[in-house]
């Protein structure tokens, strides 16, 4: 079934088969390549409600010949997606870079533009070099790279010296730590999209507790005891969210410094 949108779809390219890719069709006289790429949507839309399956036309080309057709696609976003910034952030505080050396940062992220791919140029400090000797003469200079996949799970993370040789590794809570908040972030991106309300991240995730909220009583569901059992299976360690843990235990660490006595 063939669609015609308006407003245009934003869509991911999903793997697609090489057969959809490398389509020929004989138009008598002449042979066309009509390539077809199989797609996920990227945020719902009014017109594909239900639509289980979909694919699109890329640019057509005609056999010896600099002669091509329009494809299905109007725009190509190559700008990172805004959530993306707390996945990398996380990544980056809990990557660790081994007990023998320390580091330092010099730099903020770089996006290869139209893919799923950051860097970040780090300096190594060796163990055996002190804070106040700690300079570009001193370290080495490495790369620490993100992958991730088009729904924005973690794909890989790694940093590699000249050598070749992969330096520290990802605690492995870290990675459920990204594929949670990749999943949530796209349940905040799809009820933008379904009420269109306007502001930063913080008012999303407010409307969206909101309408957590209508929905709960809908169903005659407690949402605060549902939040209470959440934080106990936290904290009992039946519910994987080693990020939110931490932060907390950063935060009674602080509170503790403001009061050493404990007495408030």
């Amino acid at each position: 079934m063939d669609f015609v949108l308006e407003p245009p779809a934003r869509v991911r390219v999903d793997a697609t088969p090489e057969s959809d890719i490398k389509r020929w069709n004989d138009c008598g006289a002449e042979m066309w390549c009509d390539p077809v790429w199989d797609v996920t949507l990227a945020e719902p839309h009014p017109q594909l409600g239900g639509v289980r399956s979909l694919w699109i036309h890329a640019t057509s080309y005609l056999e010896g010949s600099d002669r091509t057709e329009a494809s299905d696609v109007v725009e190509v976003v190559g700008d990172a997606p805004q959530c993306a910034d707390e996945i990398l952030e996380d990544l980056w505080q809990r990557y660790d870079f081994g007990s023998d050396a320390g580091y330092e940062d010099r730099s903020g992220w770089e996006h290869t533009s139209g893919t799923y791919l950051w860097t970040r140029p780090v300096f190594l400090r060796p163990a055996d070099v002190s804070v106040e000797e700690f300079d570009e003469s001193t370290s080495e200079q490495v790369t620490f790279t993100v992958r991730l996949n088009p729904d924005l799970t973690l794909n890989e993370v790694y940093v590699i010296d000249r050598h070749g040789n992969y330096v520290g590794s990802l605690p492995p809570d870290a990675t459920i730590s990204a594929d949670v908040i990749a999943a949530a972030a796209k349940a905040i991106d799809a009820h933008h999209a379904a009420l269109l309300i306007e502001g930063d991240e913080s008012i999303q995730l407010y409307h969206l507790l909101a309408s957590l909220h209508e929905y709960c009583a809908s169903k005659r569901v407690d949402l605060d005891a549902v939040f209470k059992q959440v934080r106990e299976d936290i904290e009992s360690g039946d519910v994987q969210s080693p990020l939110w843990k931490s932060r907390q235990l950063a935060l009674r660490r602080g509170e503790a410094r403001r009061d050493p006595t404990g007495r408030g």
